[in-house]
């Protein structure tokens, strides 16, 4: 077959697949983007968010990626429309000429075009990247077990004004003044917090995320107690055994080489289960209790007072941890960080912070490019006319 026989039937074919099968071309300008829309909603978006730290944060524009095959089919069927055709009676001539390096790019405006409108589409859709910033560093792992019963109330420890005088404060306030004052410096620290009087509450598991515990630490107020105390919500007393155990179940799963709880009340044990219990729980998983018994006492009276640091005292020998009294602010504050500087600190690894950053600049601005490069090929060399 001489070539222009060969040119003749390549004439012919196309004119049948556009008769024949008017479908052809549109489906061969759709079928990309509707593969990669189908294997999105598979869960290709979960694997490259987990292995990249990549996501689109709306994704649902990127069913607008059906309006880029849609517009370039409507602009192909346009451009055919509206082209001019003239008859010739022979195609000898054209068969022998070499097609020019513009012609062979005629297509690369249309090109350029679908792929600057898929870029404006992915810039709607939010792309971000993860930053997380992992953290290694030494910590011990703590539970805070904080007695919130009602004799907490009682403003018998003394504290320094800002004028350097003395006042005296509840106890809860200045338990809680100096347990923020101690976790803001207890970075490294994984730190828990479990509430109790009559029932052990455990509000916080072990964190690094301090300002979390922060805030809950802060929510605690005597005031809000003693209203549920009132409207009979919650139920007055010092469950000591049972602000144990609480703790003992948030440190039991931690690998930390130093576990400890910290156990701070004013009581003398009178609801629940049995502290000693407790506490062989906690020596068995290897886990030191430190007992700070804070107050003067003054509310309940000597006797009781004097028969709460026995049991104190045993609890904490049981499992290998010490026993404190602190009667003022600076005493609690010195007690704190006696207890945790002795303890062997272990290495760690946790996520500091984990955010998503913007980057729809890395669509936009090419898409933008691209779309102005297809302008100035087709007000130059690529111009058509009509």
């Amino acid at each position: 077959m001489n070539v222009a026989a060969k040119w003749r039937s390549r004439l012919a074919f196309d004119e049948i697949a556009r008769a024949r099968i008017p479908w052809l071309k549109p489906a061969a300008i759709f079928l990309p983007f509707v593969l990669l829309l189908i294997a999105w909603a598979a869960g290709l978006d979960a694997i490259v968010r987990d292995a990249f730290g990549f996501r689109f944060e709306r994704e649902a524009a990127l069913l607008l990626l059906l309006a880029v095959p849609l517009a370039l089919w409507v602009t192909f069927s346009l451009e055919r429309e509206r082209s001019a055709r003239l008859k010739f009676s022979s195609v000898t001539a054209l068969s022998v000429a070499r097609r020019s390096l513009a012609q062979r790019l005629a297509f690369m405006p249309k090109v350029l075009r679908g792929l600057g409108l898929a870029g404006l589409v992915f810039t709607l859709s939010r792309p971000q990247t993860s930053g997380i910033e992992r953290k290694s560093d030494e910590g011990i792992d703590i539970a805070l077990a904080l007695d919130i019963s009602g004799s907490m109330q009682a403003p018998d420890l003394v504290d320094l004004t800002r004028t350097g005088g003395l006042t005296r404060k509840d106890r809860l306030d200045v338990a809680k003044e100096v347990i923020a004052a101690f976790i803001k410096d207890r970075r490294t620290d994984r730190i828990g917090l479990v509430a109790f009087n009559s029932e052990a509450y455990p509000l916080c598991p072990l964190t690094l995320d301090h300002s979390v515990l922060q805030r809950i630490l802060s929510d605690l107020k005597m005031s809000d107690i003693l209203g549920r105390y009132k409207a009979g919500s919650m139920r007055d007393g010092t469950a000591i055994g049972a602000a144990i155990t609480s703790a003992v179940n948030r440190l039991r799963p931690s690998d930390a080489k130093s576990r400890v709880i910290v156990l701070l009340t004013d009581g003398e044990h009178n609801f629940g289960e049995a502290p000693e219990g407790g506490a062989d729980r906690a020596k068995m998983y290897g886990i030191r209790i430190y007992s700070i018994l804070v107050g003067k006492g003054d509310a309940l009276g000597a006797d009781v007072a004097a028969a709460r640091s026995p049991l104190l005292k045993l609890v904490s020998e049981k499992t290998g941890g010490e026993f404190y009294e602190a009667q003022d602010k600076s005493a609690l504050e010195k007690t704190f960080h006696d207890i945790l500087n002795k303890l062997e600190k272990t290495r760690r690894e946790d996520i500091a912070s984990y955010r998503w950053s913007e980057r729809y600049v890395w669509f936009l601005f090419p898409a933008l490019a691209l779309l102005l490069l297809e302008q100035l090929m087709r007000l130059t060399r690529w111009r058509t006319f009509p």
